[in-house]
């Protein structure tokens, strides 16, 4: 290990664990409805079910010129805010 990297660790487990995400559609296909309930489908994906995970799937559908999804979850994003205010404008910027 060096640096605090374990190369062999990420070849092993990371690239397998972010290959599932080649395809954007599995991040687009995560609903509100599967946030808001905290579904098994994002457990699996190991998602982080917070915001975060709202503003990579807003900013993966305004990438692929879905506005109308893009700005319905950054809406919701803002309505649901809470305390994590440093992303007010990332959110504000896909609006």
């Amino acid at each position: 290990m060096k640096d605090g990297f374990n190369t062999e660790l990420f070849l092993d487990q990371g690239m397998s664990y972010f290959s599932q995400f080649n395809d954007p559609r599995m991040i687009t296909s995560i609903s509100l409805a599967e946030i808001i309930a905290r579904s098994k489908k994002i457990e699996d994906f190991g998602a982080p079910l917070d915001l975060r995970l709202v503003l990579l799937i807003a900013r993966t559908h305004k990438f692929q010129g879905n506005n109308r999804n893009a700005k319905e979850y950054a809406q919701w994003g803002l309505n649901n805010i809470g305390k994590a205010t440093g992303l007010i404008k990332d959110f504000e910027g896909i609006s």
